[in-house]
């Protein structure tokens, strides 16, 4: 009797004060709001919304980490202290700061699905993780030049559209004549290769236009009059593999003498670092990478102090520096 009373009071407060969650008190409902059933929902809903390879980590996170950590909770009782828990429980397991972040967007992106399908009331607090961005490893042209000399021929002209746009690797694998527009001179990246699966929507969500440049034209003729199939950069009649193109430049990076540049670092960083130097602005060349919004270009540029030697170095027009020299050195001899 005296529990049922305290629960008619918080029942009554919680209707009083607008929280009232009639879910929170149906019995038959609890097996539904363990998270690893809930969580099957969220799966389900993420299925045609991510990319192949997004869809396969989010599974393995579920699988590896949420499941056995929360098992038997029901979702409407996680609170920030559960949440607390679990970001010690990550850091206990010597993972980086980058990841843990990574693993708590995710329990985020769960949480607030629940939220929207107003199962829960809100989300709980999460703890602010920080953590160093590692710096951008990149390439000049001229490294560029030197690793496409160690490239094999028949293998140069999806390396050198890689460099001339900036593009995902990906990206190109998947480009298939029905993009390329020779009369207009444009070409439609509207697929990729995600998961060893092609689909046909970009990273973005949408299609990028890029201008048929001049050199660019050149090798789509002549691929064109020597196809072997609906893809432009064939390889024995096929598209190029996910571990093809990573395997020669790993080879020609070798032979060129660069060591720790990934394909990607190789193409789409050193694509925005070359533009960023050159003085286009973070706008411009992300419009180039496809980038949605500009913080994530910006990204480049502020993990790189070189950018901006030359804004520095015109205070030095301030101070004459032979004048300076000279007073340093009578100063030293007295």
């Amino acid at each position: 009797y005296e529990q049922a009373k305290r629960l008619q009071e918080v029942i009554t407060y919680e209707i009083e004060s607008g929280t009232f969650n009639p879910s929170l008190y149906v019995k038959k409902d609890f097996k539904e709001f363990l998270i690893e059933n809930y969580i099957q929902k969220w799966l389900e809903f993420s299925e045609n919304r991510l990319k192949p390879s997004t869809l396969k980590d989010r599974k393995r996170v579920v699988k590896s980490l949420f499941i056995p950590f929360f098992r038997g909770k029901d979702i409407r009782e996680i609170k920030s202290a559960h949440i607390q828990d679990f970001y010690m429980f990550l850091q206990k397991r010597n993972i980086s700061k980058k990841t843990i972040w990574n693993i708590l967007s995710e329990l985020k992106a769960f949480l607030n699905f629940a939220r929207k399908r107003e199962d829960i009331d809100r989300a709980p607090v999460f703890p602010e993780v920080k953590f160093e961005e590692r710096p951008i490893v990149w390439l000049n042209q001229e490294q560029q030049r030197r690793v496409l000399e160690h490239i094999p021929e028949e293998h140069k002209p999806i390396f050198v559209f890689l460099f001339t746009y900036g593009c995902r690797p990906g990206e190109a694998r998947a480009l298939m004549w029905d993009s390329v527009d020779f009369v207009k001179e444009l070409i439609y990246v509207r697929r990729t290769f995600s998961n060893k699966k092609l689909v046909n929507i970009p990273k973005e969500g949408k299609w990028k236009v890029l201008p048929m440049l001049p050199h660019i034209k050149e090798i789509l003729l002549k691929l064109y009059k020597r196809k072997k199939s609906m893809f432009v950069f064939s390889w024995r009649y096929d598209h190029y593999g996910e571990r093809a193109l990573p395997r020669i430049w790993k080879e020609a990076c070798k032979k060129a003498g660069i060591e720790g540049v990934s394909l990607y670092a190789g193409v789409r960083h050193s694509f925005a670092m070359q533009r960023l130097r050159e003085g286009f602005s973070y706008e411009e060349v992300g419009a180039c990478l496809g980038h949605s919004d500009v913080r994530t270009t910006r990204r480049y540029g502020r993990l790189m102090a070189q950018n901006l030697v030359k804004v520095f170095s015109s205070s030095t027009k301030i101070v004459d520096l032979n004048e300076y020299r000279k007073n340093k050195v009578s100063e030293d001899s007295r």
